[in-house]
């Protein structure tokens, strides 16, 4: 019986001192900020993009009430921040390099006041044009 409970302690411990190695085995990391306009503002709803300038898979986040956002388990890699919000000019930042298990802080990132603008779509048509005979002809006086 004293076999038995001495196995079980010493199982015990080596399982206790296994858990933080396998904490630690994480290979993702993180991007962090917060979203402010140019009189330092919190800028609340903002749209965060990162997207993997390889794969060019995108991950979206609104900006929370406090005007942050954060992306967790991000593989590592270099990606592209691209940040916009209604009356703010579009923010981009490239070369944000993530490794395994590191936090990157981007801090407190200005978004600029920017004018509204209009999108117009132009569409056309070819016009067709018959080349196939000279048989057409117009008069100009």
């Amino acid at each position: 019986m004293k076999l038995m409970n001495r196995c079980v302690v010493a199982l015990s411990l080596l399982l206790l001192a296994l858990t933080p190695a396998a904490y630690s085995q994480t290979v993702t990391g993180s991007v962090s900020g917060t979203v402010v306009d140019a009189g330092g503002a919190v800028v609340v709803g903002a749209s965060v993009t990162l997207t993997n300038d390889i794969s060019k898979q995108a991950r979206d986040f609104k900006t929370d009430s406090a005007g942050e956002f954060s992306f967790n388990s991000m593989i590592p890699g270099t990606y592209s921040l691209k940040i916009v919000q209604a009356g703010f000019k579009t923010y981009q930042q490239a070369n944000v390099n993530i490794s395994s298990q590191e936090r990157v802080d981007l801090h407190t990132i200005k978004l600029t006041v920017g004018d509204v603008s209009t999108s117009i779509e132009v569409q056309s048509e070819a016009a067709h044009v018959a080349t196939d005979s000279s048989d057409r002809s117009q008069n100009v006086n």
